[in-house]
């Protein structure tokens, strides 16, 4: 069992709501789940793709989408991948993104795609839709997606890579809100657990543990920092409110996990997140390790990931830190 905490809508103290942690469905897409609408050509807008093209040669063997906020880390990740199964690119060409790069930008090696989704739950969201109804449309069945971020970590230190196990909302609930209609859904947010301990098990000498999510609609006052131009408590304050929520197990704290996994969970997709931390957020708001260090937090989930990858296809382990 994992407690959560949840608050009414009127304002009052938090109280702990115990929901059981269970293992997402792996077969995606149940009876109307996606719905396409019968659409004779469906686009896929921002990412500047549409089912007329021929999808199921270009797609049909995607497996693994990993996602990532930049795109600038998409292509470092995707040039992992490469590393890992020892492509090399014909003379006079080069590792170029897939469509339209104007919000997002995706590359594909085999069966893995790596592909960006900006800042926050709202351009995570617009990814995660156009993506999946693009795998969809090219018969793709059974995809594992895997969130690849950074973070803040509560009560532990930066480097360490924090697998999900659960993720909570700025009020910790284990839910997505999202307005639909003029109503407010609260989806679930939860991730395949047996994913997320496939992932564990490849650490190696990665630091990496297991944890509770905070996924935030904000990186400021959402995040309780008081380095925002807007600050309406005290220091006491947050570090109250980091502390319990610490110790309901909270581990880190980012902006899009929620989204990803309450989507992955409408639709029962394979679905795990892995995000490095740069600081402890108790000890701090803003970032003090070098450049360098940061490039190896990040290195260390990017290498983390394409272990189980290796894993689960059978190739001989390339990806040392």
């Amino acid at each position: 069992m994992m407690i959560y905490f949840t608050r009414p809508l009127n304002r009052g103290t938090l109280r702990p709501m115990i929901l059981p942690i269970t293992t997402s469905a792996v077969h995606p897409y149940p009876e109307q789940s996606l719905v396409m609408h019968n659409l004779d050509l469906d686009y896929y807008y921002h990412l500047g793709l549409n089912s007329g093209l021929d999808l199921k040669s270009n797609f049909g063997d995607v497996k693994y989408v990993l996602m990532c906020g930049s795109p600038v880390r998409a292509y470092e990740i995707i040039q992992r991948v490469m590393q890992a199964f020892n492509i090399q690119l014909p003379i006079g060409q080069t590792l170029a993104p897939i469509g339209k790069t104007e919000r997002y930008s995706m590359f594909k090696i085999g069966p893995i795609i790596s592909i960006s989704y900006g800042m926050g739950k709202p351009s995570a969201s617009i990814m995660l839709h156009e993506i999946t109804k693009l795998l969809s449309a090219a018969g793709v069945l059974d995809p594992v997606y895997i969130q690849v971020g950074t973070s803040g970590g509560v009560g532990i230190e930066g480097g360490t890579v924090v697998i999900s196990n659960a993720l909570v909302n700025d009020l910790l609930q284990p839910y997505h809100s999202i307005a639909v209609l003029g109503k407010i859904i609260d989806r679930p947010a939860k991730v395949d657990l047996d994913l997320c301990k496939q992932l564990y098990d490849v650490r190696g000498e990665i630091p990496a543990i297991m944890g509770i999510t905070m996924s935030t609609n904000d990186f400021y006052e959402g995040q309780a920092r008081i380095d925002g131009a807007i600050c309406d408590y005290t220091m006491e304050d947050k570090l109250k409110f980091l502390k319990y929520a610490n110790d309901a197990g909270v581990r880190n704290i980012e902006m899009e996990a929620g989204c990803c996994a309450a989507f992955c969970t409408r639709l029962n997709i394979r679905c795990a997140i892995v995000c490095v931390t740069y600081l402890n957020r108790l000890h701090g708001d803003r970032i003090s390790a070098a450049p360098q260090q940061l490039t190896q937090y990040e290195s260390n989930a990017i290498t983390l990931v394409l272990r189980y990858i290796e894993e689960q296809l059978g190739l001989e382990p390339k990806c040392a830190i």
